[in-house]
């Protein structure tokens, strides 16, 4: 039986690093400034790069030194640089500048947020990785150095080049995908087809991965070294390359890990000496963490390389087993543990995955090395050659065709997107424990029935990684607008969902949110009135279902003597959609195991003169866990309430803590002890007013408003009662 070498002082660093780092995380400083906005900044500093958008270009500015009199309460370290919308053109405003310029910029500065809810893309963490600080809309540049960085500049220039001649050739959409497989230019991917690529669970051929650079590293070398160089002269020539390729693309973290692999290993084969592999992985990880330490934070990073050191620790283990095997077991074996090794990462940063993922490499996978080499080839080509070039990327496009044929039918295959949410990390530790267990049984001791005992266990463990709860209240950070969602058990139910603010907030906030906690299908909907602040993440929800893959069961509206407009259009898409509308009125009441929902207003009868004092009032009650929610009800629309005087832990402020609402005969007769209150920060309308924050102080409630403190929670659990918020 083959034993595993331990004694790899490397591979002991680098744990040991990520331990350091982990442990630095943890007790560092690190408050996050509140969103600074600053119209008239103006600066100085020198662009490190130019990368592609889909808006256009953004530049990458470094060596800061500010010239504005109102100075940021922030070191700035990097900052990004796009073309304000109310100057001149793009064109003419970046046109002249390259990489290695120093330039005066005056414009609007902005920094990056922390993500307001549980499964938000959180842009500030993400550019505090990259150490970028903030971004700036230029409206003036002044070029104060023309020196050039000249290896950069000449790649900036032949990528674009290269891009425009494919978009030529080959059209936008495959010009997209093949950009971004080969040169590392998303800006022209088409939405669509990369949703498409990662509801599939191959998203990774999208970017130029560890598997690329193998494939491309690999197929060069041998083919120097048998046709063209001797081979100490290919080892070179070849570590060369790879080097520019890497410069060529931007360098990503996937690709820098590949390349220092790559490296190690043609640089062993040049000395004579055995390559191991956990070695040079080792190596490139404090490589990479050694320049940035908060990349152990990100997915990219995170997904590279417990890829590779998943699949090395794989052909350790099972070196004598494989043997023995047929080409074509093995990679199904390979296939079959890279999902398996993957999938808690992917849970933790997508919150879902594709259970034919695998059925999707296998199929696709073969490919990638031919699509790879044809569409480098046809790329250089189409420079010198149009003619041959497009004629050698047609066969690109049939394979880019089938991809998107194969993909199409994965995703349409029943029960193909399992949403699982984010696990706990414990559950994590013990998943892998069990699996590398599962691994040790059938690799090295080739006992398949402990293997299968493993695998039973770790059945197990994948059934509870979904979050569970007694019952739950969030309201999220929606800008300015509302929405509020109720976990009680296995089922969901939402109140309201829209914002006046945010873009998409069906796609990036409400759907993100419930695939974080495991919820794919919400019980129903509760509308308090049509204001669109309310209603336009719902009609996403309901327009996008396939997309989004965020099914509704049932939408309850208020039962109203007088139509409202917004609530009849909403009504007319809900029926179209085939889901079920029922009207609610004072009096009704609703279960759910242990939980009480009645609605307290409107009156069928009830005659409002302002729709917002139609708004639906509900009462949620669960064991000793009380709510009040209002929707956007005004004084007029409290004084119908007639309520007894009864004490509630949580009351959802009226529209948004208008000074209209909130009165203190109401809250004298509620009595709250926390007021949740959902407004965009530095909102048009001055909300929260300073009126109602006073009035809920004078009588003793606590508040907390969505724009500071992101989602604000109410929970249950094991007889106890809790509130906290997202963010510190």
């Amino acid at each position: 039986m083959k034993r595993i070498k331990f004694r790899r002082p490397m591979g002991i660093l680098f744990l040991l690093l990520i331990l350091g780092i982990l442990i630095w995380n943890h007790f560092r400083e690190n408050k996050v400034p509140s969103p600074w906005e600053q119209e008239q900044f103006i600066c100085i500093g020198r662009v490190t790069d130019i990368v592609p958008s889909s808006s256009g270009k953004v530049i990458y500015l470094s060596k800061i030194q500010e010239l504005s009199q109102e100075k940021t309460p922030f070191l700035l370290q990097k900052i990004l640089l796009y073309p304000s919308v109310s100057s001149k053109t793009e064109n003419d405003l970046f046109s002249s500048i390259q990489i290695g310029n120093k330039i005066q910029v005056k414009g609007t500065l902005k920094t990056f947020e922390k993500a307001g809810n549980p499964g938000e893309f959180d842009s500030y963490s993400y550019y505090e990785a990259k150490q970028i600080t903030a971004r700036v809309y230029a409206k003036k540049i002044k070029i104060l150095d023309t020196s050039s960085h000249l290896v950069k500049q000449f790649f900036f220039v032949w990528r674009e080049k290269m891009m425009r001649q494919l978009s030529t050739v080959m059209g936008e959409k495959d010009a997209g995908l093949l950009g971004a497989m080969i040169l590392g230019d998303k800006s022209r991917l088409d939405a669509d087809i990369k949703e498409l690529y990662q509801q599939t669970g191959v998203a990774h051929m999208l970017a130029i991965s560890g598997l690329h650079i193998s494939l491309l590293g690999g197929v060069l070398f041998d083919w120097l070294r048998k046709y063209l160089l001797p081979m100490k002269m290919a080892v070179i020539v070849t570590m060369i390359l790879l080097l520019l390729y890497g410069q060529f693309t931007g360098f990503p973290v996937a690709t820098s890990r590949a390349v220092w692999m790559l490296w190690i290993r043609l640089l062993a084969r040049y000395l004579g000496k055995t390559y191991d592999g956990f070695t040079a992985w080792s190596i490139s990880g404090c490589m990479i963490l050694i320049q940035n330490p908060l990349q152990l934070f990100q997915c990219g990073f995170v997904m590279s390389f417990v890829t590779a050191g998943g699949i090395l620790l794989f052909q350790e283990m099972t070196e004598e087993r494989q043997k023995k095997m047929e080409e074509w077991k093995k990679t199904l074996c390979v296939t079959i543990w890279t999902f398996f090794v993957t999938l808690p990462v992917l849970l933790w940063y997508f919150y879902e995955i594709c259970i034919y993922s695998i059925v999707a490499n296998l199929i696709l996978l073969p490919f990638l090395s031919f699509l790879l080499g044809i569409g480098i080839l046809g790329c250089v080509l189409c420079l010198f050659w149009p003619l041959a070039g497009g004629f050698i990327l047609a066969s690109a496009h049939w394979i880019l065709s089938f991809y998107e044929w194969v993909c199409q039918m994965i995703n349409q295959l029943p029960c193909s997107t399992w949403v699982m949410g984010r696990p706990d990390l414990w559950k994590i530790v013990v998943y892998y424990l069990i699996l590398f267990l599962a691994l040790y049984f059938w690799g090295l001791q080739r006992d398949n029935r402990k293997m299968a005992v493993c695998m039973s266990l770790l059945s197990g463990i994948l059934m509870i990684f979904t979050p569970r709860f007694e019952f739950q209240y969030v309201q999220l950070d929606v800008g300015q607008g509302d929405c509020a969602c109720i976990f009680c058990g296995n089922k969901t139910f939402l109140i309201d969902g829209g914002s006046t603010t945010e873009k998409e907030i069906g796609k990036y906030r409400i759907s993100k949110f419930l695939k974080f906690y495991g919820r794919k299908e919400i019980q129903a909907v509760f509308i308090t009135h049509g204001d669109e602040d309310h209603i336009s993440g719902i009609r996403e929800l309901i327009q996008s279902n396939e997309k989004l893959g965020i099914r509704i069961q049932k939408i309850y509206i208020p039962q109203l003597q007088k139509k409202e407009e917004g609530l009849e259009k909403l009504e007319k898409t809900v029926k179209k959609s085939g889901i079920s509308v029922q009207k609610i009125k004072k009096g009704n009441h609703l279960r759910c195991g242990k939980m009480e929902l009645t609605c307290l207003h409107p009156a069928p009868n009830y005659d409002w003169e302002d729709a917002n004092d139609g708004s639906l009032t509900l009462e949620i009650r669960y064991e000793n866990l009380s709510l009040f929610t209002t929707g956007d009800l005004g004084e007029r629309g409290e004084e119908q309430l007639q309520l007894k005087g009864q004490n509630y832990d949580i009351l959802k402020v009226g529209h948004h803590g208008s000074k209209y609402s909130s009165s203190d005969s109401f809250l004298q007769q509620i009595s709250p002890a926390y007021g949740f209150i959902s407004a965009g920060y530095q909102n048009r309308y001055g909300h929260p007013s300073k009126e109602t924050l006073e009035r809920l102080e004078k009588h003793s409630c606590i508040w907390w408003n969505t724009a500071e403190k992101g989602a604000l929670f109410a929970e249950y659990r094991k007889k106890q009662k809790r509130c906290w918020h997202f963010k510190d």
